[in-house]
């Protein structure tokens, strides 16, 4: 057993059957998670020495370019609950096609399930962040030529459809080394 799961099991006594739940449901858990813990004042800790990253440059490599795609996918998160907030959730954005709407609204719950996915399956994770930002480019040059033609008119004054196009270029050049191979971290 970890020396870390006494504080998440909070003193239970070693028969009890939920300190085995808790230490069964820890010892599950993936190593870039369990790197952080609660101690007994209920304050997070990064234990360093359940990370290990910092001894292969690859795995290093690949942690970093999925916290750049987790940045990026919350930001996404962000502006997409900022116009369910400000609009509702049946927005309609000014009259355009039901499915388009409803994509760009589940865009708010997919994009932090792949931020998730990043670092507790980070496969599927990057997987994930591959098919999401392709099909939201495409889907929004889709929209843009259909309805606020000429497109590259249109598009080229748009910073969030710029920014979107980066960052799908950034993972179709990057997404081999953020994925992980068999024999190298987790996953």
């Amino acid at each position: 057993m970890l020396p870390s799961i006494t504080p998440i099991i909070l003193n239970q006594r070693k028969d009890s059957p939920i300190y085995h739940y808790l230490s069964e449901l820890w010892r599950q858990f993936p190593t870039s998670i369990k790197a952080f813990y609660l101690d007994g004042g209920m304050r997070l800790i990064h234990d360093r020495r359940m990370v290990n990253t910092h001894k292969n440059p690859a795995d290093m490599q690949s942690l970093v370019l999925r916290v750049i795609y987790a940045l990026c996918l919350l930001g996404a998160t962000w502006n997409h609950w900022a116009a369910i907030y400000l609009h509702g959730i049946f927005w309609d954005y000014g009259g355009l096609p039901k499915a388009s709407t409803t994509f760009w609204t589940l865009l708010a719950l997919l994009d932090p399930t792949a931020v998730i996915l990043l670092f507790w399956r980070p496969n599927a994770g990057v997987a994930a962040t591959a098919v999401i930002i392709v099909t939201d480019v495409i889907h929004n040059a889709w929209i843009t030529a259909r309805y606020f033609p000429p497109l590259l008119h249109w598009s080229a004054g748009r910073w969030q459809i710029i920014a979107q196009i980066i960052f799908m270029m950034f993972v179709a050049v990057t997404a081999s080394s953020a994925w992980m191979r068999k024999g190298r971290g987790t996953r």
